[in-house]
């Protein structure tokens, strides 16, 4: 009898041994995930899961499926212990596999006392991977359950958060509410009342909102949280126009060192403040101030977007603009504001560019029309900063509007200034002559381009703007001027001038101005009657079928954009690489041709585009473009030798190089053909020629250019 007592007591201490190491493994299990849980949200906000967070999640379902490795599926511990998996793998956002181990969960242990909020698990599980009819139905039977208060407000929740996403704000009201009365759960209670309060914010409810803001402060929650609560407080009474109780509020958080890190933004709320009130000079001063005491903050970054903002609609200064928005990034990487400041930055990018090269082409016209005695010499007198205010300049819009006042800002009136006497004191006339014949060293200004290569700039940058406010900017308003710019001095263009009215009436049309819209229309069917634009809106254009392009045609139209953003070698290679690949083709041919072209026309390289030339006639001999390329290479007819000169043929020999100079000028090349609308401008061909030694001498000599100038 001893004997057996002792055997059942040595069996009963191995078996609580046991019992204590199962126990110990799922309790480690537990406080992994109780801590990771912690981690996870101290760190609300953050995009990413802290690593130690994720770390123990990871633990947490090691120990756990020990467990059940261990003693068993059938244990007392292993319910417990899947449960405890599912939701280590929903805290990191593993979703599909928190399915499995939820779905698993219903099946096997139907008697559990978890099985009711394993269920909810698996609603919001349903509910992350979108399946939102199948969280529906979880929610909705958790409800009609006999399930305890605490997951019957759980469930409520999340029914809330549904209709919230569906914009189905007052329902889901009706469900926030039922939260707040069943829950005795602080976490869940101020995760309602803070939907509560933006799903009010949305209707206009903003007294509402306030209320639930006011009490949300009431809970002892994080300072995040806490901050987003008075926040979005301020946001409210911001819309209810309450700008002193919302001003009030916020000098009172800048005076409690515990919000310290968002110091920047409340500062940035007041400079808000102060736009709304139509004090922007003084909201430009405050944001500006907070870039200067709190640089590289998100507070910063929404600083220099409201500043950019303010340049590009208020003053229409789109360079300090771009300058602002480029500055968002810098400032803060995160910030919300990132990524619409860097579609302005890169919008605006592209209007500046136009601009100061439509700028630059007026100015080397002006240099070029006035001869070199318009050019500033090694000595010149200050008389200069009279005449360069004088000249004429591009009258281009600025911004989104027809901004006459900022226009003036594209050319100081160095004039004013520079010859206004101080304040209080009388000019003497012999005081301003003297200043103005004063001597100043400038350094020699020359015009790189030909006339003919400023006008084409010229030419191309003027449609590109009313293109650029037109479909870009979007701004009709804006694209009227350099339209109508563009009709008045190309109106012989018979590819892009009927092209600028057909867009002149779409702008006129966004407008809702039906009668300017009707006049343009009219013009465009006098002067353009056969026009694609004018048959498109007579209602005359048959669509025809598309057909699929060829690779050479797809690499064709490559290499003019390549040209037309002025990547003039990138084209080149391009169109050889066409020419090489594809040598049947009349894409080839159009290729060779523009090569020599390019060499001729814009890169002014002689001896290349002889050498195209050249090869394109030994390519393509038959072809019309091969007399054009003929004409090229041909040396001009040697001029008659004279026996014996007299005074007269003396003085008529010094305007023969002049004569043939015009001669050489007036022999213009056809450019090859771009391909607009559907339509494939032809060559033209014309007996032309590429100047020999002789006349590029000549031609060197009038332009100014140097041996190896290039454009």
């Amino acid at each position: 009898m001893k004997r057996y007592v002792i055997h059942i007591v040595t069996i009963t201490f191995f078996l609580s041994l046991g019992s204590c190491a199962y126990y110990n493994t799922f309790f480690n299990a537990e406080k992994y995930f109780e801590s990771a849980r912690s981690k996870k949200e101290a760190a609300t906000g953050k995009e990413t899961l802290p690593r130690d967070a994720k770390k123990n999640f990871q633990r947490a379902i090691e120990k756990s499926w020990k467990v059940i490795n261990l003693y068993g599926d059938s244990s007392s511990w292993a319910d417990d212990a899947l449960f405890l998996i599912g939701k280590s793998h929903y805290e990191l956002e593993e979703y599909d596999k928190a399915r499995e181990i939820f779905e698993q969960f219903a099946q096997k242990y139907i008697q559990s006392e978890w099985l009711p909020a394993s269920k909810v698990w698996l609603g919001k599980t349903y509910l992350m991977l979108g399946d939102k009819e199948k969280a529906l139905e979880r929610f909705s039977a958790i409800l009609a359950s006999d399930a305890d208060d605490d997951l019957k407000a759980e469930a409520h929740l999340y029914l809330a958060h549904l209709y919230f996403e569906s914009e189905t704000y007052d329902k889901a009201i009706e469900h926030y509410t039922q939260v707040l009365e069943l829950s005795g759960d602080e976490v869940l209670s101020t995760e309602a009342l803070f939907s509560m309060a933006e799903a009010n914010y949305l209707l206009g409810y903003y007294d509402k909102a306030i209320e639930n803001y006011e009490d949300i402060l009431k809970y002892d929650i994080p300072m995040s949280k806490r901050y987003d609560a008075l926040a979005r407080l301020i946001d409210a009474l911001i819309e209810k126009k309450d700008y002193d109780s919302a001003i009030a509020l916020m000098r009172n958080i800048l005076t409690d060192q515990r919000y310290k890190s968002y110091f920047s933004l409340i500062e940035v709320k007041l400079a808000n403040i102060s736009e709304f009130q139509e004090s922007k000079e003084f909201a430009r001063s405050q944001y500006r101030e907070v870039l200067r005491k709190y640089p590289r903050t998100e507070g910063a970054a929404l600083a220099a977007f409201y500043l950019g903002q303010q340049f590009e609609y208020d003053l229409g200064q789109f360079d300090s603009a771009k300058t602002m928005y480029d500055r968002v990034r810098k400032e803060f990487p995160k910030a919300e504001a990132v990524e619409e400041a860097v579609q302005r930055g890169k919008l605006l990018a592209a209007y500046l560019k136009i601009h100061n090269q439509i700028k630059k082409d007026y100015e080397d016209l002006y240099k070029l029309e006035h001869g070199d005695s318009s050019l500033v010499d090694s000595m010149v007198t200050g008389m200069d900063t009279v005449e360069v205010a004088s000249r004429p300049q591009p009258d281009l819009p600025l911004s989104s509007g027809e901004l006459s006042a900022n226009e003036e800002r594209d050319v100081p009136n160095k004039t004013v200034e520079g010859l206004r006497p101080a304040e209080g004191e009388e000019a003497n006339a012999s005081q301003v002559a003297t200043r103005s014949i004063k001597k100043i060293k400038e350094k020699k200004v020359a015009v790189s381009r030909t006339a003919e290569q400023v006008e084409k700039s010229l030419h191309r940058n003027l449609y590109n703007l009313g293109e650029f406010f037109l479909l870009s900017y979007e701004r009709p308003d804006s694209a009227l001027r350099p339209y109508r710019q563009f009709i008045e001095r190309y109106p012989q263009d018979t590819v892009l001038t009927p092209k600028a009215y057909f867009s002149l009436y779409t702008a006129y049309q966004a407008l809702s101005d039906s009668i300017d819209a009707e006049k343009v229309k009219k013009e465009l069917y006098d002067l353009f009657p056969e026009s694609i634009y004018s048959k498109k809106l007579q209602g005359r254009l048959t669509e025809t079928k598309k057909t699929e392009k060829s690779p050479a045609h797809k690499k064709y139209l490559q290499a003019e954009s390549l040209w037309e953003n002025e990547h003039y070698d990138q084209a080149i290679s391009l169109f050889r690489e066409i020419a090489r690949q594809d040598s049947g083709s009349n894409w080839a041919l159009k290729s060779r041709y523009s090569v020599a072209w390019l060499y001729e026309n814009i890169l002014q390289d002689t001896d290349k585009a002889i050498e195209a030339y050249k090869l394109l006639l030994k390519e393509y001999p038959k072809s019309p473009t091969a007399k054009i390329a003929k004409a090229k290479i041909t040396p001009p007819a040697a001029e008659k030798p004279v026996a014996q000169k007299t005074a007269a043929d003396s003085s008529a020999s010094k305007t023969g190089p002049k004569r043939r100079l015009d001669v050489l000028e007036r022999k213009l090349t056809p450019k090859p053909g771009f391909e607009k609308d559907l339509e494939l401008d032809e060559v033209a061909p014309k007996k032309d020629f590429i100047p020999q030694k002789e006349d590029r001498k000549l031609l060197d000599k009038k332009r100014g250019n140097k041996k190896d100038d290039k454009d």
